[in-house]
């Protein structure tokens, strides 16, 4: 197989797109049904969040996605996310309080 494009995206982006291909292999079902299984946030509502955490300017694209996809609660799930990056105490809390206005629960 050739990767002709590498692009981050959410899981909420993955989603439609399986929903709009045939999912011909194997690797392709498996994708579809795990997507189908996770809790997933709406379209808008990860475009939103991923507006907000890109106003925070100290996250690139990769880790905004990263964040969107795993939605931390706590400081200690953020820090496993991010385990070789550095950030102050006050970024890890204003994002988390972020995360947190589009967690349901």
């Amino acid at each position: 197989m050739e990767i002709l494009k590498e692009e981050f995206i959410t899981n909420t982006e993955a989603k439609k797109i399986f929903a709009e291909i045939e999912k011909e292999k194997p690797e392709q079902k498996i994708c579809s049904e795990y997507l189908h299984k996770i809790p997933i946030l709406s379209k808008s509502d990860a475009e939103k969040l991923e507006e907000e955490l890109s106003k925070l300017n100290i996250f690139n694209k990769k880790q905004i996605v990263t964040i969107i996809n795993t939605m931390p609660e706590v400081e200690e799930e953020f820090l496993m996310l991010f385990s070789k990056e550095k950030y102050k105490k006050e970024e890890i809390k204003n994002t988390l309080e972020i995360v947190r206005k589009y967690t349901k629960g």
